[in-house]
């Protein structure tokens, strides 16, 4: 079963965000997607660029413990992620950065592209660990690259390997990319 919490007040989470991240409030649906994490249920987001993803990622990995695994398929959106975890005291080892994870105080993330999700050897690296929150960041890519990149056909499995709630993002999707999306998830 998935790894859940008991529901966390209105209160503590925005304690949780402003504490942690040094943000007052959530922007409009981060938090049903931090709510619906910490209860073990995955959701599918479509926010804007700027519209707060990560924090919708950050605040149930936090809160959860265990091992987020991060999807992104883009090196610089990798670079992004990494540089904004940081700026939050998320890990600053280099070595560890360039491996695209990040672990402090029992919080580790691990930050991939797909096509890693397709080696045998990597999967059987972590898989082994608790995982707590899977992320797909730019999740539309799964519809509009399913062909052309089939390594995205992996979220799926990883998502039938793991208990774990999955959270897709993106920043548009048409109806047929989020049926696309769904059936992946």
């Amino acid at each position: 079963s998935p790894r859940q919490i008991p529901p966390p007040s209105s209160a503590f989470l925005d304690a949780v965000l402003q504490d942690h991240l040094g943000y007052r409030t959530f922007r409009t649906g981060q938090r049903e997607f931090v709510e619906a994490a910490l209860a073990g249920w995955g959701a599918m987001g479509i926010l804007p660029t700027g519209g707060g993803k990560t924090i919708c990622c950050q605040v149930p990995a936090m809160m959860l413990g265990g091992l987020t695994v991060v999807v992104i398929p883009i090196v610089s959106l990798m670079e992004d992620q990494l540089r904004r975890a940081r700026a939050v005291g998320l890990g600053s080892d280099e070595k560890a950065a360039l491996t695209g994870s990040l672990v402090q105080g029992g919080i580790g993330r691990r930050l991939l592209a797909p096509e890693r999700l397709e080696s045998e050897r990597f999967r059987s690296s972590f898989l082994g660990s608790v995982i707590s929150l899977v992320s797909v960041d730019e999740a539309h890519c799964i519809s509009m690259w399913g062909d052309f990149r089939p390594a995205y056909h992996a979220i799926g499995a990883l998502r039938d390997s793991v208990t774990a709630p999955v959270l897709a993002f993106t920043e548009t999707a048409t109806p047929r990319v989020r049926s696309d999306v769904e059936r992946a998830f």
